[in-house]
């Protein structure tokens, strides 16, 4: 496998590698340590691979919830989908947006099956009241983690050298941003890492100790995702037909 840039084309028609008469086979994507991961770094193979997974998960559930109640479903869902989510979610779950919606709509599908919903039925307060966050919440949360053990000298040394904090003092909790000039590197937890975490609560960002820091991080996704519910379904759409003119609420679509 040879790796670049996904707009960048290589001539690799002359190249063969041979080990002791041995032609090796060039591949598109390799499975290493339970990630798969492609020529372009894009997660492309990845997120089909979480979504197939998680997708005969779904499977099960749907089996499961014929003799089996909300509690013991949700204990499923945490134990056949949700490891398949966070496993090495800190380096995949930056990708494009159009990969991990398939990963979405697959949990969404997890999340209306565990609590008996319609098919057509809207997720977001399924998410909070079952207290499950989506996958983009699940990159923020590990992301942050990952970032805090990181500032707190807890992980090895070439990963406690990635950040940079703010040398304003106005700001001094804040990580300085990374500016990465190529696309294919803009992806990368060094570029991401310090935007995720300016985003957080000051609360969040001056906890002291990793288990205070989780437990406010959670707080602070879950009540945010809680709070954008809350403004979709009091924000009017206005709708311009020709010779009519609706508002029609969210509380309707």
């Amino acid at each position: 496998m040879i790796m670049s840039p996904p707009r960048k084309k290589l001539n690799t028609n002359n190249c063969n590698i041979v080990i002791d008469g041995d032609s090796i086979v060039r591949v598109n994507n390799i499975k290493f340590l339970g990630v798969v991961i492609d020529e372009n770094m894009t997660w492309k193979y990845h997120t089909d691979f979480v979504c197939n997974k998680m997708s005969k998960s779904v499977g099960i559930l749907l089996r499961a919830r014929q003799m089996l109640y909300g509690h013991t479903l949700h204990m499923l869902y945490n134990s056949l989908i949700k490891p398949h989510l966070v496993y090495c979610i800190t380096v995949w779950g930056n990708s494009y947006k159009k990969y991990l919606s398939k990963i979405q709509l697959v949990q969404k599908r997890a999340i209306r099956v565990i609590t008996f919903s319609e098919f057509l039925a809207h997720t977001t307060p399924l998410f909070i009241d079952r207290d499950i966050m989506p996958v983009y919440q699940l990159h923020a949360y590990f992301t942050g983690i990952m970032i805090f053990q990181s500032l707190h000298n807890e992980l090895p040394n070439y990963l406690c050298n990635l950040f940079c904090r703010n040398f304003n003092e106005r700001n001094s909790t804040n990580l300085r941003s990374i500016y990465m000039s190529k696309k294919f590197t803009q992806f990368s937890i060094r570029s991401v890492g310090p935007r995720i975490w300016n985003s957080f609560t000051l609360k969040c960002k001056q906890a002291t100790s990793l288990y205070s820091f989780k437990k406010l991080l959670r707080s602070h996704l879950i009540l945010s995702h809680s709070n954008e519910w809350t403004l979709f379904r009091l924000n009017w759409h206005y709708i311009d037909v020709p010779h009519w003119y609706f508002y029609i609420t969210c509380s309707h679509i």
